[in-house]
């Protein structure tokens, strides 16, 4: 969590979001989570298109100890252990190759203009470092909605089953916010018709993804996709 204290230290004035497996985290914490949650020590932040930002990012960064070995990874090691924050940007032309942008060569990431383009849900956190420190955050998550899109388009791109397995615990956050009035409507974007598409043909149907979640929970699993697939659509 020590990479995720620093990218919230040097992106506070920025307009980003907390994506990769700390958006699950985060977002399975806000309600009783009904499927199993994972942690990961890399923190991933998704940033807005500005190569004003970027710069403004990286110099936060390389001030905080970091070094950038890839065209958007940095690292620092801290008390024995490698911290790796990784910045994604949005897709903006459908690109899927590096997006150079000021001092980056960055990932794009598909719905994350979307996310950005949304409210974020803010957490607040506490987080215990490695010198026992304990430190506030408050950190903007995509909303739950938009974090569904996001995953499922990641799970699309590499399909890796981790990725799969986080779709459903999303989905199981944005159904219980949907329930409980904090989830506004998903205007039907690009990003949005095509993480549907991907769900309804990869996690709705009989041989799904549903079958890496415990048996007892699979059932639960395609509700909650044919339950978001409704919604987006209706």
């Amino acid at each position: 969590m020590c990479a995720l204290a620093d990218l919230a230290t040097a992106a506070r004035d920025l307009e980003y979001r907390v994506i990769g497996g700390n958006m699950t985290t985060f977002h399975g914490a806000r309600h009783t989570p009904r499927l199993p949650v994972r942690s990961t020590s890399d923190a991933d932040a998704g940033i807005e298109s500005s190569a004003t930002a970027a710069q403004s990012l990286v110099t936060a960064l390389v001030g905080l100890g970091y070094r950038q070995v890839d065209g958007s990874r940095f690292t620092r090691h801290h008390g024995g252990l490698e911290l790796i924050i990784d910045l994604l940007v949005p897709d903006t032309y459908a690109q899927d190759h590096n997006i150079e942008l000021g001092p980056l060569s960055a990932d794009a990431a598909p719905g994350l203009a979307l996310a950005l383009a949304r409210d974020a849900t803010w957490v607040d956190a506490s987080v215990v470092l490695t010198t026992q420190e304990e430190v506030g955050l408050r950190l903007p998550l995509p909303d739950s909605a938009a974090a569904v899109v996001l995953k499922t388009l990641a799970w699309a791109q590499r399909l890796a089953d981790k990725d799969a397995t986080d779709v459903y615990r999303l989905l199981d956050t944005w159904e219980q916010d949907a329930f409980s009035g904090q989830v506004r409507a998903l205007r039907l974007s690009t990003s949005a018709h095509r993480a549907v598409e991907v769900l309804r043909h990869s996690f709705l149907a009989p041989k799904s993804k549903a079958q890496l979640l415990p048996t007892a929970s699979q059932p639960l699993g395609r509700s909650l996709v044919a339950g978001f697939i409704d919604w987006v659509d209706s």
